[in-house]
């Protein structure tokens, strides 16, 4: 499925873990308890079917919005939505919203250890966009989470997370920002603190 269509994909899900069969039985429960898991059992089944028929689903999107222009994880974004929305849209009932009872499941999100990361922690949304006091955490944030995505699918099993961050950090800083910012009279900026604080 590429970068967006595992990674980033899988990290949007509340509820399928690449369980073989869904986990959840509604049967036999009553009033909150059921519809908890009813809801549970119904978005685990669309989940189950967006990342398993990924490319399907793709295809009819664009077949069905063939002038939309979207980046990859836009487009993933968006088709994931679209599944979880039309299985809500056939789950309505007057009693239950079960609407507002999906919004409050947590996402799985990335099934890591981000601690050694400086700003992304796998939120679904950048919690940096408009940082008036640190007008570059959100470009920072995009970074390390691309990096993260990318680490997800490619990932050398004998290199873990924490030390693939360690070198790709130290490449970030000591080579790419300084190349983003070429200055013919020396640039004395510390990249170091910039990273660290997200301004410069």
């Amino acid at each position: 499925m590429g970068l967006t269509g595992s990674a980033y994909l899988r990290s949007l899900c509340k509820l399928y873990k690449d369980e073989k069969e869904n986990p959840y039985n509604y049967s036999g429960k009553i009033g909150d308890e059921w519809a908890l898991e009813y809801l549970k059992f119904h978005i685990w089944d669309a989940e189950e079917s967006v990342i398993t028929g990924f490319a399907g689903w793709c295809e009819c999107w664009e077949r069905n919005n063939p002038n939309e222009h979207l980046s990859e994880a836009e487009k993933t974004e968006v088709i994931y939505k679209y599944a979880i929305m039309g299985k809500l849209r056939k789950m309505e009932r007057y009693d239950i919203d079960f609407q507002s009872m999906y919004k409050a499941l947590p996402a799985i999100g990335a099934c890591k250890d981000l601690d050694s990361f400086t700003w992304y922690k796998g939120e679904k949304e950048n919690p940096y966009t408009g940082d008036p006091e640190r007008p570059l955490a959100a470009t920072l944030w995009m970074y390390e989470r691309d990096f993260y995505l990318s680490y997800l699918d490619n990932a050398d099993s004998s290199t873990s997370l924490e030390d693939a961050y360690k070198e790709w950090k130290e490449n970030f800083i000591n080579d790419y920002l300084p190349g983003k910012s070429p200055n013919p009279y020396g640039d004395n900026t510390n990249w170091s603190v910039v990273f660290q604080t997200g301004k410069r």
